[in-house]
């Protein structure tokens, strides 16, 4: 059964649930606690938007997915629910956080937080948000099996024990990264470091990188010759590039440059370009031997 209690101004459950509840949303109420009993089938609450100072102590044995993001969570107790592999508690008031590595935990999202160390971490964790904390170093252990990491906006200025792994997608954007780190995992297929300090591209890139982002950074010179045949997108806007150079791989189909120092672009345009955003550079029209069925941005 489900109970959909949400978007009222509910401070409480008077009364007993049913005793075959499944899936309890109480989200964007007026909550100070989780209610007591919840019955002994309860796997999803749903429970973001109230006013949740804490976490019982003990949570109801089926239970698998548990989102309380935006409360006013400032500690959690240690969880040993076997059976909990969706956690959200994004946009609280915690500082630190017990052990999860007895947990299996598939998802874990904790961003718009105050802490300064990661927890340590289940094995099986495939997701793991931490965005807009203070964090500025990493544990030594990092899940293998991660495949999307977003740690952006800390204050990190290397990142060398998440390299290796699975990963797919790696976000590290607003943190004090003076380089990109080397190796990056073998399988990624999006990195974005947007708002770092990196002055100069790395020689070597994943075999598989898709999307590329470096927007407002410190870098000056463009190398593409090292950049993947399977890139597509392409951020560099914000930077202090002077030169487009050729030998952009030939299937890129955005390229974002803006806010930069060029004067023209490449004489050899990417076979199956479709975007190229020049605009705030030193440019005045646009380049004769660009295909017209190509978007040219080119905004003074």
């Amino acid at each position: 059964m489900r109970l959909i209690l949400s978007n009222n101004r509910l401070p409480l459950i008077q009364g007993t649930l049913p005793p075959d509840l499944m899936h309890l949303d109480i989200s964007h109420n007026l909550f100070t606690g989780l209610p007591g009993d919840l019955g002994e089938k309860v796997a999803a609450i749903i429970a973001h938007h109230n006013q949740l100072k804490h976490l019982p102590a003990t949570l109801p044995e089926p239970l698998a997915n548990l989102d309380v993001s935006h409360n006013e969570i400032a500690s959690v107790a240690v969880i040993s629910h076997a059976r909990l592999t969706t956690l959200n508690l994004n946009h609280n008031q915690l500082k630190q956080l017990p052990s999860f590595r007895q947990l299996r935990l598939k998802s874990l999202c904790i961003d718009h937080n105050q802490l300064q160390v990661l927890p340590d971490l289940p094995d099986t964790l495939t997701i793991l948000s931490a965005a807009n904390n203070q964090l500025r170093t990493l544990p030594g252990f990092m899940p293998e099996k991660l495949l999307f990491l977003d740690l952006s906006f800390n204050e990190l200025a290397e990142l060398d024990s998440i390299l290796g792994g699975r990963l797919r997608h790696l976000k590290v954007d607003g943190n004090l990264l003076p380089d990109i780190p080397q190796p990056l995992p073998r399988l990624l297929k999006t990195f974005s470091a947007n708002k770092n300090v990196i002055t100069q591209l790395t020689p070597t890139w994943p075999e598989k990188l898709h999307s590329l982002m470096l927007m407002d950074n410190m870098i000056s010179r463009l190398d593409a010759t090292t950049f993947p045949p399977t890139l597509r997108v392409l951020n560099l806007s914000q930077n202090y590039i002077g030169l487009l150079t050729e030998n952009l791989p030939a299937g890129i189909q955005n390229i974002f440059i803006a806010k930069n120092k060029l004067k023209g672009i490449m004489a050899n345009v990417p076979r199956d370009l479709k975007l190229i955003d020049v605009s705030h550079n030193l440019i005045t029209q646009r380049p004769g031997h660009l295909p017209a069925a190509v978007e040219f941005i080119n905004t003074p």
